[in-house]
């Protein structure tokens, strides 16, 4: 009871029901928060819960006290992953090489779709980006540019050439 109002198993029971009301409704595509409201566009909770939890001060709280977690543990030399030493720097190994495995810089460059932007070669005005050559088509017809006056640029992915995307 330590700091709570509610000893380790009774609290560790209600984590499990929060975690697991949470989950269900989740897959149901309701608010996660109150459970009535379905949600929009993915979102955990509805309009009304979503707006009513930023104004709660909650997120900033939540992050003062992980920015406090990381500094104490920072200045025990202690990794601010997982807790265990860490013989001065911020990770110990195995979080660190986990990390980095995770990282962008270690699984590359990320693939996307080319898009396309029309150039009017008279103003070198720049119409775009559109997500199909298609889009760029329609682009120029709506904007009746004789074919002497504009270009297409593909920008596509660095790799594309050489992976055939």
């Amino acid at each position: 009871m330590e700091g709570g109002t509610t000893c380790a198993p009774c609290r560790g029971r209600r984590q499990a029901r929060e975690r697991e009301t949470y989950s269900s409704r989740r897959q149901a595509g309701l608010c996660v928060r109150c459970g009535t409201a379905s949600t929009f566009d993915g979102a955990a909770m509805c309009t009304v819960c979503g707006v009513l939890e930023a104004e709660s001060g909650r997120q900033e709280r939540k992050n003062a006290a992980a920015r406090r977690r990381y500094r104490e543990l920072r200045s025990a030399g202690r990794c601010t992953t997982c807790g265990a030493a860490s013989q001065g720097a911020s990770r110990c190994v195995p979080c660190a090489r986990k990390s980095y495995e995770l990282s962008a810089h270690f699984r590359g460059i990320p693939d996307w779709e080319p898009e396309y932007t029309v150039v009017d070669l008279m103003t070198m005005e720049e119409h775009g980006p559109f997500g199909a050559e298609e889009e760029a088509a329609a682009c120029i017809a709506f904007l009746k540019l004789p074919r002497e006056r504009f270009e297409i640029v593909a920008e596509r992915h660095p790799m594309a050439h050489f992976t055939g995307a």
